[in-house]
């Protein structure tokens, strides 16, 4: 019977997750979960948004915040983002920082009642080590310490060594 009212209870987690995605995306997108992604993803070319299947309902802070992201992905990356950046011969990386950032930005302009979710879920990520190990990340690359650094913010980023070059 604990199957039962636990599978009831995902059902209605992610009926509530779709219908809140599409209406803060003020789109009818579609939303699956996958067991197999490893992270929220938004393909703009088919308006789609994966949820990992792992940790949708494990903490509702991080899916929250996987939710927030990849909509504003959905408000703000045009359907065509894919093909311009390929055109251009744009690092695809560089170009996933850069997004993260100003979308981040976007949303939290948007919804400023989500920017406490996006504080507390990137400390969980963090402390979870879903970015790495602190040390690791201090010594990454200047693209992959900015990126971290922007997602997580000054305060709970501060390790992260940057400097005015």
């Amino acid at each position: 019977m604990n199957t039962n009212t636990q599978d009831f209870d995902i059902i209605k987690q992610a009926l509530y997750s779709t219908k809140l995605s599409r209406m803060l995306a003020q789109e009818n997108i579609n939303v699956v979960f996958e067991s197999s992604a490893k992270t929220a993803s938004f393909s703009p070319e088919s308006r789609t948004l994966t949820f990992p299947h792992s940790t949708a309902f494990l903490d509702q802070d991080i899916h929250e915040l996987f939710m927030f992201h990849e909509v504003s992905h959905a408000l703000h990356l045009p359907h065509d983002a894919i093909d311009q950046i390929r055109e251009q011969k744009i690092d695809h990386s560089y170009f996933n920082i850069v997004i993260d950032i100003r979308d981040e930005r976007l949303i939290k302009q948007k919804y400023p009642g989500c920017i406490e979710t996006f504080n507390a879920a990137y400390q969980k990520l963090l402390d979870q080590g879903f970015f790495g190990n602190k040390e690791v990340i201090a010594k990454r690359c200047f693209a992959d310490r900015l990126n971290v650094y922007a997602k997580c913010g000054m305060k709970i980023a501060s390790f992260i060594p940057l400097s005015a070059e």
